[in-house]
């Protein structure tokens, strides 16, 4: 099941974060391969260089070293942003940058004007945002 955030029923603000291009791919290639080890994935979503450039990518520091980034996808046609890929190196956990990122995300598509995050895959932290809702045929057919 797809989940997706309603940003206009959301109020949460940004934190600090830099807006990534593809000069940072390589450290961002870094943080994925510790994130997968961290997290003991067994199968894993390829990133790719070209999509430092074409589309929005955050990056979240901690002491001046990034730490953390997402990749977004964004179809102002449809004043929707889906959510690729996010990563982060976990030095500092109690930065919860996974929760914290997210928010604030939210927080910055809503600010440039976008309707929705489309967030992919349900699981139980997302149904916790503000916003949140199953991606169901009937609320598909209404916003295509």
């Amino acid at each position: 099941m797809t989940s997706r955030i309603d940003l206009q029923n959301t109020k949460y603000k940004t934190i600090d974060f830099k807006l990534l291009n593809s000069s940072h791919f390589e450290e961002c290639e870094q943080i994925y391969k510790q994130y997968l080890i961290y997290k003991k994935f067994d199968t894993i979503y390829p990133i790719f260089k070209e999509d430092w450039d074409r589309n929005t990518v955050f990056g979240y520091y901690d002491n001046n070293e990034l730490a953390a980034w997402s990749c977004y996808m964004v179809y102002p046609s449809k004043s929707t942003a889906h959510a690729d890929q996010f990563a982060w190196n976990y030095k500092s956990p109690k930065l919860k940058l996974g929760y914290r990122s997210l928010r604030s995300e939210c927080a910055y598509f809503r600010d440039q004007g976008f309707r929705y995050l489309i967030l992919g895959d349900l699981y139980s932290y997302k149904q916790e945002l503000q916003g949140f809702e199953h991606i169901t045929l009937d609320s598909h057919l209404a916003f295509s």
